[in-house]
């Protein structure tokens, strides 16, 4: 018997992120984007208002600012819902501090980096680490983005 696919809203719709999300979501028949969104009062062109894209979703996938995030977070916690998935970076620790309060209400995910390459990277340094002494190495990851 066929699921019926789980309603994902995307924050920040008309960013980077936000149209690569947006192809995703589309080529999965496990998902269905129920809506696009991005700042307060832009509407029109496939764009609904925060509250209506809330209200039409099961997950929210955001990526926009440090601030942003933190308020979707809380706004999802007051709300019940829906599901978080936050992409965004540079918290500081109030916003941080927001998003964890949120999440003892409502499942979210928060994750620096979306790319497969760079988790699979990161995976790769971890075992070479491992492999050498700590008494004659320093290991670091330096992360860059796009502008």
């Amino acid at each position: 018997m066929p699921q019926t696919p789980i309603r994902i809203a995307l924050s920040g719709a008309l960013g980077r992120m936000g149209r690569q999300m947006a192809d995703a979501v589309q080529g999965d028949a496990r998902l269905a984007l129920a809506a696009r969104f991005h700042r307060p009062g832009i509407v029109g062109e496939g764009l609904v208002s925060r509250d209506e894209a809330l209200a039409m979703a099961e997950i929210v996938i955001d990526f926009t600012t440090p601030a942003a995030s933190a308020d979707l977070a809380r706004l999802c916690a007051e709300r019940g819902g829906p599901a978080l998935v936050i992409g965004s970076t540079g918290f500081d620790a109030a916003e941080l501090a927001v998003i964890a309060d949120a999440a003892k209400t409502v499942p979210i995910v928060r994750s620096g980096s979306f790319s497969l390459g760079l988790n699979m990277l990161v995976g790769l340094v971890e075992r070479a680490a491992r492999a050498l002494d700590p008494n004659d190495w320093d290991v670091e990851i330096v992360e860059a983005h796009h502008r």
